[in-house]
Formats: C-alpha cells, structure tokens, sequence
C-alpha cells in the first residue's frame, strides 16, 4: 500500500511540474512596460493601447494589473501662479463585454512645479480575453505665463 501512495505522489509531483514548466501565467503573458512622450500640462494623451490583446486564463476573462506613474519630467519656467494637473484614466472590457473606465489620482503642480513629483497608481480589472487595455489622460494648465510649459510623462507596467 505504501509503495502506491509513493508512486501516486511522484506521479502527482511530476504532473504539477511538467504544468507548471509548460503553461505561461497568465502575468507573464500580459506583462509589458513603457512610457509615454513627455506631454506639456494642459495638452491631453487620447487613448493609447498598453496591451493590445488580452491572453491567457481560462473562462471568459482574466485579471490584469495596470501600474501607471506620472512623474514631472520638465520644470516650467516664469510660470504664474495655478494648479496643473494630469489625470490618468485606464479603459478596457470586462468579461461581460462591458466598456469599462477607472479613472486615477491627479499629478498636481503648482506654477512651475516640482522636477521628479511622482503620483503612482495600480489598477486591477478583470478584462475580456482578446480585447485591449489602454490609458488616456486628461490635463490642465492653469499657470499663466510660462516661457517653458512643465511637462509630465507616464511609465506603465501591466502584468
């Protein structure tokens, strides 16, 4: 009897490793990185895809992460006083095929701002396999004067 439970249990060890080495996770398969072109606050970044196609899972949807950092790249110069923000929106489908939105936590600045303000967010969804994930972000110039705009760029990384 105890020479079957030892073979069922190498049988069973060999069966979760030989699955394990050969089925990608899902993580692997969605994971991607990057970053944005450096945009000048007030000018907005219309949707842009980070994953163009969902995979892997199993059912009608998998779980994905969205990490998204706006960062100040560029300090304005003789900028008046006002609040400048960058607003970062993430879009996709659920497993439903429902359009879905959420939107982030605003980068914001005052006049010529700070080099380096970092405003993280993550974001985690469930998303229809085969549709795409994308990013857009909204923003203000509310400073007056400016000689050079201050400038924010997005890094993402989905997994």
């Amino acid at each position: 009897m105890n020479r079957i439970w030892k073979a069922l249990g190498v049988f069973a060890t060999a069966l979760v490793l030989a699955f394990a080495l050969t089925w990608p996770a899902v993580a692997e398969i969605n994971a991607a990185a990057g970053s944005l072109p450096g945009t000048n606050f007030g000018t907005a970044i219309a949707l842009t895809t980070l994953i163009p196609s969902v995979q892997g899972g199993a059912g009608s949807g998998n779980i994905v992460i969205v990490e998204l950092a706006l960062v100040q790249t560029t300090l304005g110069t003789t900028c008046g006083a006002g609040s400048n923000t960058a607003t970062p929106t993430v879009a996709w489908t659920g497993p439903g095929g429902t359009a879905e939105t959420l939107a982030g936590t605003a980068l914001s600045e005052s006049a010529n701002g700070t080099l380096d303000t970092n405003q993280s967010d993550e974001f985690t969804m469930a998303v229809q396999m085969g549709s795409a994930v994308k990013v857009s972000v909204a923003s203000s110039l509310a400073s007056s004067g400016c000689t050079i705009v201050p400038q924010y760029t997005v890094f993402w990384r989905t997994y």
